[in-house]
């Protein structure tokens, strides 16, 4: 998914997709619409599901109990095809 934010347009970024141009299937977005964004909906859920109530201490603590969450999320791809089916895209 590339929406178009600051990191999608660098140099850097159009160098790597021009290299690897013919193994990504590149899907433009608008530069705001977070609806329209999978990941964006894997956020939402990591924040009102998996971390719900977490009060890390400190940043470290915080990395940690995310990627706990998304080892975890990694035996439920229901839940991760549900990020894509709540997009109004076709993929």
């Amino acid at each position: 998914m590339w929406d178009g934010g600051n990191p999608h347009r660098s140099r850097r970024t159009r160098e790597a997709l021009a290299v690897y141009r013919s193994r990504l299937r590149v899907y433009r977005l608008p530069a705001y619409a977070p609806e329209l964004n999978a990941d964006e909906w894997l956020w939402a859920w990591l924040k009102q599901h998996a971390l719900r109530g977490l009060c890390p201490p400190d940043l470290t603590v915080l990395q940690k109990s995310i990627r706990l969450a998304i080892r975890r999320l990694r035996r439920h791809p229901d839940i991760i095809r549900s990020f894509f089916q709540a997009c109004p895209l076709s993929f």
